[in-house]
């Protein structure tokens, strides 16, 4: 597959994935940037064990670690308030901004699964394969990380 493609095919989803883990809209495509050098310097790399969908996202995973460490970005959800609001309601932001802060209360693990089947729309086998992790664990964390957001919901009300 040529690069032009796969970025057309996937650049949407990295940002989305990116930006729901920095929470910020320049870091977010400045990240997204870095991923798709990445992946074209690399492209003789993939040993095409997984799909190009789950390596181009490990790499993802990897490079927003690494920025999340290098900067300790993420100490508590914040949304960029100014281009939230243009897109959505006042009350569509309130709600999206109390669901980023419990998703940041509750276990990571958990909570990186949970975004990746809900936000990203991973399958099971993509998100065991990313991961690393067995379908049935992928399974668990799943169950777990909805149980621990709802009770972390309902403390906010």
């Amino acid at each position: 597959m040529k690069f032009d493609k796969i970025y057309r095919k996937y650049k949407d989803d990295v940002f989305n994935y990116v930006y729901w883990r920095v929470l910020d809209r320049e870091d977010a495509l400045d990240i997204t940037q870095e991923i798709f050098i990445k992946v074209y310097r690399n492209m003789d790399k993939f040993e095409r064990r997984s799909s190009i969908k789950t390596w181009i996202f490990s790499i993802a995973r990897n490079t927003v670690t690494n920025f999340l460490t290098r900067d300790r970005k993420i100490q508590e959800a914040e949304l960029d308030e100014s281009l939230s609001i243009e897109k959505m309601t006042r009350r569509e932001f309130e709600m999206r901004k109390d669901l980023l802060v419990a998703l940041s209360k509750i276990p990571k693990d958990h909570a990186e699964v949970l975004r990746l089947y809900y936000f990203d729309r991973f399958s099971y086998r993509e998100i065991s394969e990313l991961l690393g992790i067995s379908i049935g664990t992928v399974k668990s964390r799943l169950s777990r990380a909805k149980d621990y957001l709802k009770k972390e919901m309902e403390k906010m009300q």
